[in-house]
């Protein structure tokens, strides 16, 4: 018989075609067990938020076990660790060409051996400072928030590291995706699924519980048409520039998708 293989390749160039889009409102992503305990981490991730929103894209804990990643209005950055806080103005990084609401790549390390917290956005260091931080507790993470101020934004590509990445170990994967193999990767979510409500992570399994909008672009180009009675939508064709008559072979082909039966 026939056989087919279907694959995807590793560590091909990273796009936007894909990701989760969360409304400001009420959206947000689970991420069941994560633990930070003990270590040094990173959390980095692609985002696209929307111009003048503020509120929280990352989360987990609370008091002096909270992690947390806040945008302010006017896209500056606050790195929240338990009673610390790294604030950070993001404003070298916006510019006429990559303005705020562009996609940006983000990451977000604390280095535990030195009691140092940092921000990078694409290939900058934007802030680094002291903070004396150590997560306890295994936990749900959350993308956006489940209570609070959620940000408006599109997100994909989310990782987090057990170690502090340096910038050039950041910038040297950021435009490609993994494996899920990687060393010290806790979790790996590229969130390229387009349907459902979970986001599979590829390094241990950690699944994603969504309730976020897959946004898939570019958007396609179909019509949606009604079926009520006389106002039933319909196209039609420019005889002048489509000429079909008695001479002429034709085919007509297209994709179409039904709706439920009424």
């Amino acid at each position: 018989g026939n056989i087919s293989v279907r694959g995807v390749l590793n560590q091909i160039e990273v796009t936007h075609n894909v990701s989760l889009q969360l409304d400001g409102v009420d959206d947000y992503a689970e991420i069941p067990g994560v633990s930070l305990n003990d270590k040094s981490f990173t959390i980095e991730f692609w985002m696209k938020r929307e111009l003048g929103t503020e509120g929280t894209i990352f989360t987990k804990g609370a008091g002096s076990d909270k992690v947390e990643v806040y945008f302010s209005a006017d896209g500056n950055v606050e790195f929240r660790l338990g009673n610390g806080a790294l604030a950070v103005d993001a404003s070298p990084v916006y510019n006429a060409t990559y303005p705020e609401d562009a996609w940006r790549h983000w990451y977000f390390n604390y280095d535990q051996d030195m009691a140092v917290a940092s921000v990078y956005a694409d290939d900058q260091e934007l802030n680094t400072g002291s903070i004396d931080f150590n997560s306890q507790p295994t936990e749900t993470a959350y993308l956006g928030a489940n209570s609070g101020t959620i940000l408006a934004a599109q997100v994909h590509e989310v990782r987090i590291w057990e170690k502090a990445l340096t910038l050039a170990e950041s910038v040297l994967n950021m435009n490609q995706t993994l494996t899920g193999s990687e060393f010290s990767l806790y979790g790996y979510w590229p969130m390229d699924e387009a349907v459902g409500n979970a986001a599979l992570d590829l390094a241990s399994s950690r699944h994603m519980t969504t309730s976020g909008t897959w946004l898939v672009e570019p958007g396609g180009y179909a019509f949606d048409f009604n079926d009520i009675g006389s106002e039933a939508q319909h196209l039609a064709l420019d005889g002048t520039k489509v000429v079909i008559d008695g001479k002429t072979d034709m085919t007509v082909e297209f994709w179409f998708k039904a709706g439920v039966a009424c």
